[in-house]
């Protein structure tokens, strides 16, 4: 009976642990082929609440890691450029562009 509550205990530990930690994401911003370096980002769930703040390192690379599979708005703060991002329940990698759009308006584009 012990092992069988043991057993129970175990599975539902493993079970949480794979529901709160969804995806790895792995994202490289340039601009120009030049890395886009240390710039915050924002991480913005469906609700629009931000889960998640980070800056990109000295060559424009960001890993992360998601709580749950969904589409997440990925935004650079000082830039307002925002893209959306898919996560499941594996490993995602994005390699975006940051440009300007015909508003002149900075843009992150695959």
């Amino acid at each position: 009976m012990q092992t069988m509550k043991s057993i129970l205990l175990l599975f539902i530990a493993l079970s949480l642990t794979v529901r709160i930690w969804a995806g790895s994401v792995y994202i490289t911003i340039k601009m120009e082929d030049k890395p886009v370096a240390r710039e915050p980002i924002a991480i913005y769930n469906t609700r629009s609440e931000k889960i998640l703040s980070k800056s990109t390192d000295d060559n424009g690379y960001i890993s992360l890691t998601i709580p749950e599979p969904g589409t997440y708005k990925l935004e650079l703060v000082n830039k307002g450029a925002t893209y959306m991002i898919n996560i499941n329940n594996s490993t995602s990698v994005y390699t975006l562009r940051l440009t300007r759009n015909a508003s002149n308006q900075w843009q992150l584009q695959k």
